[in-house]
């Protein structure tokens, strides 16, 4: 049986309140969403906004989505955990349009941390950043050695681990929302259901 075991707006700084932010960003709220973008003075152009909670092996990832501005880069990083001295996760770049090779041809890729290669790789539905983009759905279920990622209730990419080639199967950990290049994107709606 389902649950919702974690649920947040992202429309307020007191809903972000204990997230950890990796690297610097401009952080704002607009129209009761969170608004994020890497400062490129920073040196690295790169963050990761971590929410402060663990989560369970087996959940439903939800979120809703805008990209502003490009260039850049939107990921997603989950089950995440601290294991011998590095982190082991999932990280899926949903929105690629960093590179000029990026924004000809748009995929989205889900890595993982074992040798960082891409373990699945699939085309990108999302369309070029603009201000008056509609709110775009997307969801990640990890359940079990299973990983489906889809946007407005459409699967885009899927991938099963045999927990061999890759590295061990993931279990549960954290999540965050990452960005790179500059991208100005917009958050809102963030739920976790245990599956």
């Amino acid at each position: 049986m389902s649950k919702v075991i974690y649920d947040n707006p992202l429309a307020c700084e007191n809903d972000i309140k204990d997230f950890v932010l990796e690297g610097e960003a401009e952080i704002s709220f607009d129209s009761g969403a969170l608004s994020l973008q890497a400062k490129r003075e920073a040196g690295s152009n790169r963050l990761i906004f971590w929410c402060p909670k663990s989560f369970p092996s087996d959940v439903k990832i939800e979120w809703e989505f805008r990209p502003i501005k490009e260039p850049g880069t939107a990921q997603l990083f989950f089950a995440a955990k601290e294991k011998d001295d590095k982190r082991d996760f999932f990280e899926l770049s949903f929105y690629k349009r960093a590179e000029d090779t990026d924004r000809s041809f748009h995929l989205c890729d889900l890595r993982k941390s074992f040798d960082e290669s891409a373990v699945a790789q699939a085309a990108d539905p999302l369309p070029e950043a603009k201000e008056d983009l509609p709110w775009y759905s997307m969801c990640i279920v990890k359940n079990r050695n299973k990983v489906v990622y889809a946007v407005n209730d459409f699967v885009v990419l899927e991938f099963e681990d045999d927990g061999m080639t890759h590295g061990d199967i993931l279990t549960g950990g954290c999540v965050g929302f990452g960005q790179r290049e500059g991208l100005l994107a917009q958050y809102r709606d963030f739920r976790v259901t245990w599956v």
